[in-house]
């Protein structure tokens, strides 16, 4: 049984990087070492026969939300975001993964409304 990655590697830009997965259940990926930036939003193009699981290690900002073809993954999905990086459950067939940043519009946003206390 043939296990296989194909992989489109790209400088790090926002163009989408593109997996083909073949017998696998899961991927370790450094992202630094394949030139992807996890400070900026990333997005996976993956092709799989089966269920994958893809875990990036970098250091994603806290806030990141990983997305599968636009709808919001969560901890009961599978998708995690830790102190090592992030886990990316992969279903079968052609999907797009994006790993988005928090925006700095929201985070201005929520620092500038004034802070309420407990005790009033």
């Amino acid at each position: 049984m043939a296990r296989r990655l194909c992989w489109a590697n790209r400088a790090p830009s926002r163009h989408p990087s593109q997996l083909t997965l073949t017998n696998l259940r899961s991927l370790p990926i450094d992202v630094g070492r394949a030139a992807l930036d996890p400070a900026q939003d990333l997005v996976l193009e993956t092709q799989s026969d089966g269920e994958t699981t893809l875990d990036l290690y970098g250091l994603f900002p806290a806030a990141t939300e990983i997305y599968e073809d636009g709808v919001p993954l969560c901890l009961g999905d599978g998708a995690i975001i830790g102190a090592v990086g992030a886990r990316v459950p992969v279903k079968a067939g052609s999907h797009v993964y994006t790993l988005e940043q928090p925006r700095e519009a929201a985070t201005s946003e929520a620092h500038s409304r004034p802070r309420r206390t407990w005790w009033r």
